[in-house]
């Protein structure tokens, strides 16, 4: 199986003038090696001076967040679709994460003022028993997933801290994981597909601004979807279908992810759209997830609408078109 090692294609943009690093066919199984969010500069510490030592952080965009890639899907191109199936995720024996001054909820930060100190928490991954350990006792289950995923964008160059957009970045979405597929658009020839920022496990709204940052192996297979363009980045698990937005306020990432799942249940199921509007309101079944809500410089907020696909019903399902129209 063909392999990208982290220190190889290690780098902190979504930049289309990067050389391919690997280079695969579509229905290929392949690796890419992760680094943590911090660089592997925390890994297994707990020495809080290390925030203030960061590579990258006096730099703007912080070369921080790094992303391995870019991968080289033979046969993509502007205009198509590249579905992306997460086959495995195999996460480091170490995690880490951390408070750092000023970051957080300030409502939170001002009742708790030991909560703005820096901080950092080594975690333990046992991988026998699928916990992550907190002073060497099971805390909670771990849950891995991959938290920026996407191409090169169009025509700009993106940060991997900062990015979001169409073409996928930094979304921190538990829904990322092993068994899913993530589509998202190309905007050229290979597709170019990065990935990094893998957390063996991560709370909803990562409220302290990191999650459980870890080192991973990913394994992934791509295929493409000719001709075929969404307006913002999708996901399919064993249970849900779910549409994601990113956008500030709030708000605003809520109703687009639900724009975007009524689009996708009236034109790529057979929904009317007031059979996708009652279900939205009504079906307890149907969820939106807050997966992001890190206030760091320009980044945006990140939700997501899950409809059950028990809830498709035979007819829809007949009727299933894979994601076209949407645009």
């Amino acid at each position: 199986m063909k392999r990208l090692e982290r220190d190889k294609g290690k780098t902190y943009a979504f930049d289309r003038a990067d050389s391919p690093m690997l280079d695969v066919d579509q229905g290929e199984s392949f690796i890419v090696e992760t680094e943590d969010a911090f660089s592997g500069i925390m890994r297994g510490s707990s020495d809080s001076s290390l925030l203030g030592q960061l590579p990258g952080r006096d730099r703007t965009p912080p070369l921080s967040n790094p992303v391995t890639g870019p991968v080289y899907i033979k046969g993509a191109k502007r205009g198509d679709l590249l579905k992306v199936t997460v086959e495995r995720i195999e996460v480091d024996r170490c995690g880490v994460c951390a408070f750092f001054p000023g970051s957080g909820p300030p409502a939170i930060r001002t009742r708790w003022p030991e909560l703005n100190e820096a901080c950092v928490i080594p975690l333990t991954h046992c991988h026998e028993t699928q916990q992550v350990l907190l002073d060497g006792e099971p805390a909670w289950p771990a849950s891995p997933m991959i938290g920026t995923i996407g191409v090169a964008p169009d025509r700009e160059v993106a940060a991997s801290i900062w990015g979001q957009g169409a073409w996928g970045g930094n979304l921190d979405c538990q829904h990322i994981a092993e068994g899913s597929i993530f589509y998202v658009n190309c905007y050229h020839d290979g597709a170019l597909l990065y990935v990094g920022d893998v957390h063996a496990s991560q709370a909803d709204t990562e409220l302290c601004s990191v999650a459980d940052e870890t080192r991973a192996d990913v394994v992934l297979r791509c295929d493409v979807i000719p001709n075929t363009q969404i307006p913002f980045p999708r996901i399919e698990t064993a249970d849900a279908l779910i549409t994601l937005c990113s956008a500030k306020p709030l708000e605003e990432a809520v109703t687009g992810a639900i724009v975007h799942m009524v689009d996708w249940l009236v034109a790529g199921h057979g929904f009317t759209s007031r059979q996708a509007y009652l279900h939205m309101s009504a079906n307890p079944g149907c969820r939106i997830h807050i997966y992001q809500m890190v206030g760091f410089g320009p980044m945006r907020y990140t939700a997501g609408a899950a409809f059950p696909r028990i809830s498709l019903g035979p007819s829809h399902t007949s009727k299933r078109k894979i994601l076209q129209g949407g645009s």
